[in-house]
């Protein structure tokens, strides 16, 4: 009851907290222009990246307003392979504040990577809803309908796909938490000083779950000992005074985004996946919200039908926790 009452809790705030920006339930892109140098972001992008003090001006028009923005490139595998790499904004906490954007002043933007892999962009963006609707302890993601403008009239204008993921000031405002601060190496994060049983056990076994069920292999969670360091990547972790909470991201290599669900090398937990009672409570909640997932995919109207039908009946083979260990072993 106690587990049950605290996530009441928290949904409740998450509907009276969040950023009004990822608040939409109509599932219609919002439509911005983004304006600034593409031949820069495109040919000079490691420059301009979120590991450097290099900025690129540009300006964000969301309905008739216009902010001034500041611009990254951001990513590593994605950086090095897209065509057209993922992106950092950055706003003027005082221009947003009584705006859509409120919260939200350094936004990623998961962009189109290469044309012919739009349609990976609208399966990413899927696995972020799917996740939102199992847990708010979740990045939420908002689909954008998208130009963009060249600041020199040099480069051709693109008119795409794209979705913004909700920023870390976001996530503490609506969940009244505090991301973790870690030391970064490449894209692994390392947190110093932390106790074995620090990370709420209920949530770490949701998300090892959720992993296992878009088949993820892009994701890691260890402890060190002696030392009390937690190291992690593609997971942020937020937290309260008395424990944390991961938050997966980067979903783009995920099997049911790239639909290889057959070449799938299961890393986490294998031995005691249907022994542990722990991951059995996780998995179970994740088979009791099947409807929500197959109303996701019937709302959805990016999305292949081929592939639509494809996912449906991955997830229509998972009818209890011995199935799902079938499934993915």
């Amino acid at each position: 009851m106690k587990l049950a009452s605290l996530l009441v809790l928290l949904i409740s705030i998450q509907h009276t907290e969040a950023s009004p920006l990822f608040e939409e339930s109509s599932g219609q892109p919002l439509v911005v222009v983004i304006k600034t140098d593409l031949h820069k972001i495109r040919n000079e992008r490691s420059d301009y990246h979120t590991s450097s003090n290099n900025y690129l001006d540009g300006s964000f028009q969301l309905g008739a307003t216009m902010f001034d923005i500041k611009l990254q490139t951001r990513g590593h595998n994605r950086l090095a392979r897209c065509q057209f790499p993922p992106l950092r904004v950055h706003f003027d906490k005082s221009e947003i504040k009584n705006s859509l954007l409120k919260h939200n002043h350094n936004l990623k933007v998961v962009t189109h990577c290469e044309e012919e892999e739009l349609d990976h962009l609208f399966r990413e963006y899927l696995v972020y809803k799917l996740y939102n609707s199992i847990t708010p302890y979740s990045f939420q993601v908002r689909l954008l309908r998208i130009q963009y403008f060249d600041i020199d009239q040099e480069q051709d204008a693109i008119e795409t796909y794209a979705f913004l993921i909700e920023s870390t000031n976001s996530v503490e405002k609506r969940l009244n938490l505090d991301e973790l601060e870690s030391d970064q190496d490449f894209n692994m994060k390392t947190y110093a000083g932390i106790s074995e049983d620090w990370i709420n056990i209920s949530q770490l076994k949701l998300q090892d779950a959720f992993q296992h069920l878009i088949r993820n292999n892009d994701w890691v969670i260890f402890y060190t000992q002696p030392t009390s360091t937690l190291s992690s990547a593609n997971i942020k972790f937020f937290h309260n005074e008395r424990e944390g909470f991961p938050f997966p991201y980067d979903f783009d290599l995920a099997g049911i985004v790239t639909w290889n669900t057959e070449d799938y090398q299961y890393r986490y937990g294998n031995e005691d996946l249907c022994e542990n009672v722990e991951m059995i409570e996780a998995l179970t909640r994740i088979m009791n919200h099947k409807d929500g997932y197959f109303q996701l995919l019937e709302q959805d109207s990016l999305l292949g039908e081929a592939y639509k039908r494809d996912l449906a009946s991955y997830l229509d083979k998972i009818e209890s926790v011995d199935s799902f260990c079938s499934e993915i072993n």
